[in-house]
């Protein structure tokens, strides 16, 4: 998730062609924000609509420690 975007994408096998996901949905303290890579654990959704492009949302992702 970029930093300036507040949106982003997340691959996984689980949700073919990507997973939407919102800042908020980022479980962390202070400035919520991803790195390229970064591993997470998610739970998502698949809401029968799509969300800005995609069939799965986020409901919430958790940083792993690096």
């Amino acid at each position: 998730m970029a930093r300036r975007r507040r949106l982003g994408r997340a691959r996984f096998p689980e949700t073919p062609g990507g997973c939407f996901g919102h800042f908020s949905d980022i479980q962390a303290t202070g400035f919520r924000t991803l790195s390229p890579g970064q591993r997470v654990d998610l739970t998502w959704e698949a809401p029968g609509f799509e969300q800005d492009g995609y069939a799965y949302r986020a409901v919430s992702i958790v940083p792993r420690p690096a």
